[in-house]
């Protein structure tokens, strides 16, 4: 064996010098557990590409490998305020280096001045590397169970950026499904979508203070990280972006994204801010991730509206896709705030589902607008605490329909509250052949 990159140390070839790489105590104690975890991961990273510097810090880029061959490490540029930059690359079978650096022809003679010093990296060696992800910066905001469980997680926008840098240098398409946590197989639903339409998935958890109202749940959002970590991990997410307020709204952030059209009504009525908060943390998440296509589900219909408008108007370059409705058995649509919902409350809720096809049904046989509205109403009223709104839009605009038979594609949207609890629902409708 030429060479092993340990858990603090990397033993150089040929005699060179030896480099300590010291890394922080977190990673010692977890380094042996892991490493009987990492033979079945064949996600681990078929390149490295990380930083040892002087502070113990040491920065991780993983790329997909289903093996631990043996690699080359190549200097790469001068060291700066303590730092060293250094590149893994697998050895191909000719001898040269996939993922950069210097190789020699037939005459032995360097092709550029960089020098290699081959080394083979072993399993605990690599997942001291790993665990070390964008640490200690990741650590200050993350549970280390994130980094103890192997779960490839950004904290910071740099930490995101690199990473997707990375899947762009490669060609790699880059899909996003934006989250506020408490995930349930509604949001992993849109994870799988964005699997089978992209090379590489982010989702991101941040329960966006910005589109709850003073009085609302904020607190009292559902926040169950670890739980979500692993769904997305199991649904095989490629990466989890994890801000946080200091980092989508710094000190001195006065920036707001204010739409109308599709954001007018409905919603609006009843909680003003809303649409302004999501399209503002929005249009940031776009701008930090910068993906190809974002997933958003159909539940959440005039959000959906309003985000294609926000692309449209800002030329965000990225296609919007729609997941349909997730539902339970009794055709209840998922949301993480039916957590919230007493047996009772629970029992009774499944009716929402149940009034909006009969709803639908009554505008596809020709009756009133009107008429089909005072029917869905009544029968809310008889099973919810109070309505919000129950009614027929068009489905490209949530325009006002006109009076009489609907005669183009509909879109039925209803907001219900039953206890503390505000549950909202969509259905297609239309017109009468």
């Amino acid at each position: 064996m030429n060479g092993v990159l340990q858990a603090g140390r990397v033993h150089h070839v040929r005699g060179r010098r030896r480099q300590i790489a010291r890394f922080d105590g977190h990673c010692h104690g977890q380094v042996r557990h892991l490493a009987r975890r990492i033979e079945a991961d064949d996600r681990i990273g078929q390149r490295l590409q990380f930083r040892l510097d002087a502070l113990k810090r040491i920065r991780v880029e993983t790329r997909q490998m289903r093996q631990f061959p043996r690699h080359r490490i190549s200097k790469l540029g001068s060291a700066s305020r303590g730092d060293r930059d250094l590149r893994l690359g697998r050895q191909s079978r000719a001898g040269r280096v996939s993922g950069g650096g210097a190789a020699r022809d037939g005459k032995g003679s360097q092709k550029n001045s960089q020098s290699f010093h081959v080394i083979t990296v072993d399993e605990i060696g690599l997942l001291a590397c790993i665990i070390a992800y964008d640490y200690p910066q990741a650590t200050r905001f993350v549970d280390p169970y994130m980094i103890t469980q192997q779960i490839p997680h950004a904290a910071t926008i740099s930490a995101l950026r690199t990473r997707i840098r990375s899947w762009r240098d490669d060609r790699l398409t880059v899909g996003f499904v934006p989250t506020m946590g408490a995930l349930h197989d509604g949001h992993l639903s849109l994870v799988r979508l964005a699997k089978a339409q992209c090379d590489r998935v982010v989702a991101s958890i941040f329960v966006n203070p910005k589109q709850f109202a003073p009085g609302e749940d904020l607190d009292a959002y559902p926040r169950t990280l670890m739980d979500d970590a692993e769904k997305l991990t199991s649904a095989r997410c490629d990466l989890i972006y994890l801000p946080t307020p200091d980092i989508m709204y710094p000190d001195g952030f006065s920036a707001t994204v204010a739409l109308k059209g599709p954001a007018l009504g409905l919603e609006t009525d009843i909680r003003p801010h809303f649409f302004d908060g999501v399209a503002t943390v929005v249009a940031k998440l776009f701008n930090q991730v910068r993906p190809d296509m974002a997933f958003f589900g159909e539940k959440d219909y005039q959000q959906l509206l309003v985000i294609r408008q926000l692309v449209k108007d800002l030329d965000f370059p990225i296609d919007i896709l729609a997941g349909a409705t997730g539902r339970d058995r009794d055709g209840l649509a998922l949301s993480s705030r039916n957590a919230y919902l007493t047996a009772d409350e629970r029992a009774r809720a499944g009716q929402l589902n149940i009034i909006l096809k009969e709803f639908a049904k009554t505008l596809e046989t020709g009756t009133d607008r009107e008429t089909a509205e005072a029917q869905a109403l009544k029968a809310c009223q008889d099973v919810f605490d109070s309505i919000d709104y129950i009614e027929a839009r068009c489905a490209d605009t949530l325009a006002v329909l006109d009076p009489g038979p609907i005669t183009g594609p509909t879109r039925i949207l209803a907001a219900v509250r039953l206890g503390s609890t505000r549950l909202i629902d969509n259905m297609a409708a239309n017109p009468p052949l």
